[in-house]
């Protein structure tokens, strides 16, 4: 998936995004190439508001988990 959101680097992205030690996440950008690569993988057309909630979350703070 590092590939498909910048194919010009060998570094892995997604490591800290996904880590609950660091504070990145994905930006707009990212996420609309990630569903431009799900969508040539799939037949279903992805955006990038498939990622988003459909009604507004509550303003609080959570902790960020991996399971």
């Amino acid at each position: 998936m590092s590939k498909a959101i910048n194919n010009l680097t060998d570094n892995n992205i997604l490591g800290p995004i996904e880590s609950q030690y660091h504070k990145e996440t994905y930006n707009d950008e990212q996420l609309n190439k990630i569903a431009d690569y799900y969508s040539k993988k799939s037949n279903r057309n992805y955006t990038l508001k498939d990622f988003y909630p459909k009604s507004a979350l509550k303003e609080e703070l959570v902790d960020k988990l991996i399971i």
